[in-house]
């Protein structure tokens, strides 16, 4: 993993998309098995926290929606991000990543917690399951949360 890219993430202000994306794909860097993560958010979209849910194996990793809902609301989050890896494959999502995003979206909504993103990573490219693939570094930096 690249430290100098995953220590650039300050916890406590509001990060871009293009940011957070850049993050992710140093965090699961060579990583050679699948890991689910969160990213936990206040109300003012700021970064509480990145939290590791756990490896599964080469090809799976069980994100549940009770251990998430569980560290947001220890943490006081009110909008989460979720991201997995896809080690030697690509980033791009797989069938069942986009059943799990929808139906861990309706679950976190009813638990009053908003699923901002799901992110795929894979080598140097990360892809959020509702939209096209990103290559590292060539972001514009979008917000990733609404300004309410």
């Amino acid at each position: 993993t690249s430290r100098r890219l995953t220590d650039r993430m300050t916890f406590g202000v509001r990060h871009t998309e293009h940011e957070i994306t850049d993050h992710l794909v140093a965090y699961y860097f060579g990583k050679p098995v699948e890991e689910g993560s969160i990213l936990l958010f206040d109300e003012k979209d700021r970064l509480l926290s990145h939290i590791s849910l756990g490896e599964g194996t080469v090809n799976y990793s069980d994100i549940l929606p009770r251990k998430i809902i569980e560290y947001a609301l220890r943490a006081g989050a009110t909008k989460v991000m979720i991201a997995h890896n896809h080690p030697g494959g690509t980033a791009v999502a797989s069938d069942a990543d986009l059943r799990a995003t929808e139906a861990l979206r309706a679950t976190l909504e009813r638990s009053g917690i908003r699923l901002l993103a799901h992110y795929v990573v894979a080598e140097l490219a990360c892809c959020r399951v509702d939209r096209p693939l990103y290559s590292f570094g060539t972001g514009t930096g979008i917000n990733v949360a609404s300004k309410r």
